[in-house]
């Protein structure tokens, strides 16, 4: 994870809970729903330099990072989020991330892959940055289908009533300090800045 990427998630675990969980007026009206679809523009990929006040500035197209669709579903036994991209490649490293609000607590889902294993890595970290051991935690990059797939159990998660789920990508360029660039898109903004998705609660049936 970047410095500022790294910067930005403590900043969202270092916020009190009921700033982040407290919905508007137009969520809390709306119908409670368990599953959530995000549909985001092709082409609005962003780069960052070092250090934490650079500022973001358009990446142009880099299909390989840009992220256009995202499904995020609270299931009896499993929070799945899935995001889907251009054109998803074995080209650069690359990190993919899901912050997990619930009403106690704050969990990270955090996927990397690179060479020589496309296939990533997967964690789950608490507020801290600690790891949390979660045996059945499950992550697939599916690189026909230009996909990826996170599985977290909810007893991983607390079993919590409800989930608001913020969802990211990012890679890196440059060998040194002067050219190196973070790569990144989220599903659901053309901003470089994510947010949260509505509450998905659990569903009744």
């Amino acid at each position: 994870m970047s410095r500022r990427s790294s910067v930005l998630l403590a900043a969202a675990f270092a916020l009190p809970l009921s700033a982040l969980t407290v919905p508007t007026a137009a969520s809390a009206a709306a119908e409670p729903v368990s599953r959530v679809v995000l549909e985001d523009p092709a082409g609005d990929v962003w780069a960052i330099g070092e250090g934490e006040t650079a500022e973001p500035v358009s990446a142009g197209d880099v299909p390989t990072a840009d992220v256009v669709r995202a499904v995020v579903r609270h299931g009896r036994h499993n929070l799945l989020v899935r995001m889907t991209f251009t054109n998803l490649r074995r080209v650069e490293p690359q990190h993919y991330a899901a912050m997990i609000i619930t009403p106690r607590q704050l969990r990270a889902v955090f996927v990397s892959a690179g060479p020589p294993r496309w296939g990533g890595r997967h964690q789950l970290v608490n507020g801290n940055f600690g790891n949390v051991k979660c045996p059945r935690l499950g992550h697939r990059i599916d690189y026909d289908t230009e996909q990826v797939t996170m599985s977290i159990p909810r007893r991983c998660l607390g079993r919590p009533r409800w989930v608001r789920v913020d969802m990211s990508n990012f890679m890196f360029r440059g060998e040194t300090e002067a050219d190196f660039q973070e790569i990144t898109d989220n599903p659901h903004s053309a901003d470089p800045d994510s947010s949260l998705t509505r509450r998905l609660y659990l569903p009744t049936s």
